[in-house]
């Protein structure tokens, strides 16, 4: 908190976390990049996600929003590559399920 109340006491200014955060917390990040996607906001989108954490960028959710990105931006080898990226880390994705059998074609 940047501007704390003045009656609160000093000890309870400030936190220190031990675990990470829950990575639930990335949703609403993923709901504007998603949100972004829908309204074809290309750069929008491309901007959010360069706003994520580095660590989430390979979880699959995070992947599934690059891969719908690189079709939007055309760039479908790309796409085709972070797809096999997900089918590697979670072959259960209903992303990975639609697409078995096709191919990425440039």
């Amino acid at each position: 908190m940047e501007d704390p109340p003045t009656d609160l006491p000093l000890e309870a200014r400030s936190a220190i976390f031990h675990e990470a955060p829950d990575p639930e917390s990335l949703r609403p990040s993923l709901a504007a990049i998603e949100g972004a996607l829908e309204l074809s906001d290309l750069s929008e989108a491309t901007s959010l996600l360069f706003e994520l954490p580095s660590d989430q960028l390979e979880e699959p959710d995070v992947l599934a929003l690059r891969i719908a990105l690189a079709h939007h931006k055309g760039h479908h080898r790309k796409a085709g590559d972070l797809l096999e990226q997900l089918r590697v880390k979670s072959p259960q994705h209903p992303l990975c399920e639609n697409s078995r059998g096709t191919s990425p074609a440039d």
